[in-house]
């Protein structure tokens, strides 16, 4: 039986419980990456069309890809709908062959779709299967990125602020040269990068007292 380690935001989608059906053991997990870990080299990042377009247009779809490609072989994105339907959505159908364009020459992502998630959940079991014939191929979820150059270690430093990927990253360092520039920046700096709702929430969590005590607390009564 292969097993799939499932986003634990897709809880509310039809595709768990569908793999279920079809006999694939599933393990729920905070995934950092993708929504579906069907072997260490194939993670697989599942939309619906309202999502595949939105996310163009917000930004997210290309930063989600870049984590993607930095974390896995063989990233994958699955689509649910199918791209004529996407089109039709935005009332301009080059914003989605642009942005389908990018993610396979730029991203060197695979990109698929599927009538509905029951036809997502059979295309991730024969993936799963297929990948997991092979021993030692099982589902690995990869959290942090290897870090070899400063820039490397400058994206993924950025990359921690609440809302921002590696697109939004590259353009928070670009503008702002140095790390210590740009968490040292003020609020309508930022806001003119990433918009003010994003920056609002840099602005909280950098502002924040770290309430340390609170661990410690826990940790006083984990001891034995």
């Amino acid at each position: 039986m292969p097993l799939i380690l499932v986003d634990e935001r897709e809880k509310e989608s039809p595709v768990p419980s569908r793999l279920k059906d079809l006999k694939v053991q599933i393990a729920y997990k905070q995934l950092s990456v993708g929504d579906y870990v069907v072997s260490r080299r194939v993670c697989v990042e599942r939309k619906t069309v309202q999502d595949f377009v939105s996310s163009i247009f917000d930004g997210r779809l290309f930063d989600q890809a870049a984590r993607l490609k930095d974390a896995y072989e063989l990233p994958l994105i699955i689509i649910e709908g199918g791209l004529s339907e996407a089109a039709a959505l935005t009332g301009n159908p080059r914003v989605i062959w642009g942005a389908v364009a990018s993610l396979i020459t730029s991203f060197k992502l695979s990109l698929l779709t599927s009538k509905d998630p029951f036809e997502t959940a059979e295309l991730l079991r024969s993936l799963a299967l297929k990948e997991q014939a092979v021993k030692g191929m099982g589902p690995i979820s990869r959290r942090k990125p290897s870090l070899e150059t400063m820039e490397d270690w400058q994206l993924y430093v950025a990359q921690s602020l609440p809302g921002v990927g590696r697109v939004l990253a590259d353009k928070l360092l670009s503008r702002f040269k140095t790390v210590r520039a740009l968490f040292t920046a003020k609020e309508h700096e930022l806001e003119a990068v990433v918009g003010p709702a994003k920056a609002r929430r840099i602005i909280d969590l950098l502002n924040a007292p770290y309430d340390g005590g609170r661990l410690k607390q826990v940790e006083l009564k984990s001891s034995p």
